[in-house]
């Protein structure tokens, strides 16, 4: 419910701003909220002070004070003020304002000659206690060329083609110079050296994964007796027009095929689970054959019934699958009448 403030009270907000109390002083003491007290203040023609008003009078020593070597930080803290609002007082007055790490005009002019021996910007702002960034603006501002964030010298780079002749990787070049293999790669192309695919697998080779995804090998386990990666097989599966695996598919194979029905186990509730690789929960055998029928994945709502009520007895013709558990539960009842007119 709203507080209706009285106009008598409104009345006195004037003079008791006026003698210094703030918005959120005055509203505690009417019981109000600030905004009440604000909106009235303007309606009435006060021009109201920032949140966090300081006096001209106490602003004025910190010029003097910041030309003394106080950084702005330690002014707000000072006089409880922010070192946001020293800085605009500070720039309004004609202030020269300082970086937050200030640094020597003398101390900058050695950088160039430390980046020119080798150095890189990071190990120039470690070595003075400053940014990369402030160390890169310096340099630029007085005309040097900064290189690259993975600068390599062209005299190192002048081995990467003899190394590569020889059939060491673009990667290993990188990791045995410190850089990745997509720089190293560039500079070979710069060179008119020829890349080779990242790996070339002979067609040979590719046949025989055909075969052994049809005996129950998975993609994965292929490509780690090849040592190649899992896209390589599903690319050259695609543009063989081998059909792949469904995901049901690939459950079922993963514990009928390659497993022999290692690892099934019975829970307390009689269904048959086993654990797939990577999962942290069971998954149930009865769906997972379900899905492999009709050849879709479930939806979390279906329900896969047992007609015979075995929960071991996962075979195609004695599972039904009905659309949601409401329709589960009424096929249930229904059963149930049927044996009670039975009974009678």
């Amino acid at each position: 419910m709203v507080k209706v403030v009285s106009l008598k009270i409104k009345k006195n907000w004037k003079k008791m701003y006026e003698s210094g109390l703030t918005l959120r002083e005055i509203g505690e003491i009417s019981g109000c909220s600030y905004a009440s007290v604000s909106r009235y203040l303007k309606s009435i023609g006060i021009e109201l002070k920032n949140r966090t008003y300081i006096e001209p009078s106490i602003k004025e020593p910190w010029k003097s004070l910041y030309e003394k070597g106080l950084t702005t930080t330690e002014i707000g803290l000072k006089y409880g003020c922010s070192p946001t609002t020293v800085c605009s007082y500070l720039n309004s007055v004609g202030a020269e304002v300082k970086n937050r790490i200030y640094i020597k005009p003398s101390t900058k002019e050695k950088w160039k000659s430390l980046y020119e021996g080798g150095l890189t910007t990071r190990e120039i702002g470690v070595q003075y206690g400053c940014s990369k960034y402030a160390v890169n603006q310096h340099l630029k501002s007085v005309g040097v060329d900064v290189k690259n964030k993975r600068y390599v010298k062209p005299s190192i780079k002048e081995k990467w083609k003899k190394l590569y002749e020889k059939g060491i990787t673009s990667m290993e070049i990188g990791t045995k110079y410190g850089c990745s293999n997509t720089t190293v790669l560039q500079h070979l192309k710069s060179v008119g050296v020829e890349i080779k695919s990242r790996k070339c697998i002979k067609q040979s080779v590719k046949e025989q994964w055909k075969s052994l995804y049809e005996n129950g090998w998975s993609k994965i386990e292929i490509a780690k007796l090849f040592k190649c990666s899992q896209r390589s097989i599903t690319n050259y599966f695609v543009n063989s027009g081998i059909k792949t695996r469904t995901r049901a598919e690939s459950r079922l194979n993963y514990y009928k095929l390659r497993h022999r029905y290692k690892g099934l186990s019975v829970r307390a509730m009689g269904y048959v689970v086993f654990k797939e690789r990577g999962a942290d929960n069971d998954t149930f055998l009865h769906r997972v054959i379900m899905a492999n029928h009709i050849g879709r994945e479930l939806t979390k709502k279906e329900v896969v019934h047992h007609i015979d009520e075995n929960k071991t007895n996962n075979e195609t013709s004695n599972l039904m699958l009905f659309s949601c558990t409401g329709d589960h539960v009424r096929y249930h009842q229904k059963l149930k009448k049927q044996q009670l007119r039975e009974m009678k």
